[in-house]
């Protein structure tokens, strides 16, 4: 028997050989390999399905309670965004949050 080059080829001149020296423990092993394969994908696919599922789950959570980032400063869509102010150290409100800090002036287009 010559060997040959594919990998695929290497493989079944080993089972060939295997199977000369031993032919039951060959069918068998083989057969506890291919099981094993199959169990590894047929769960393994539920696995996968199961964290997408869960990932899922969360960001619906999440985006149903409104998360924690979007609480603490307000969801750039809401209407309550725009209106926030700046709090001084007593949290009476100083300046809508808009408006630009520091000396400026207005330019007329003309100019």
């Amino acid at each position: 028997m010559r060997m040959q080059q594919t990998p695929w080829g290497l493989a079944r001149h080993l089972w060939a050989q295997k199977f000369q020296q031993n032919p039951l423990g060959t069918i068998f092993g083989s057969l506890l390999v291919a099981g094993g394969l199959g169990l590894m994908l047929f769960f393994g696919f539920f696995v996968v399905i199961a964290l997408v599922v869960i990932g899922l789950i969360m960001v619906i959570v999440q985006s149903l309670s409104g998360g924690s980032a979007a609480r603490s400063r307000g969801a750039p869509w809401s209407p309550t965004a725009r209106t926030q102010t700046h709090r001084d150290k007593e949290g009476t409100s100083a300046r809508p949050a808009d408006t630009i800090e520091g000396e400026y002036t207005i330019v007329p287009d003309e100019k």
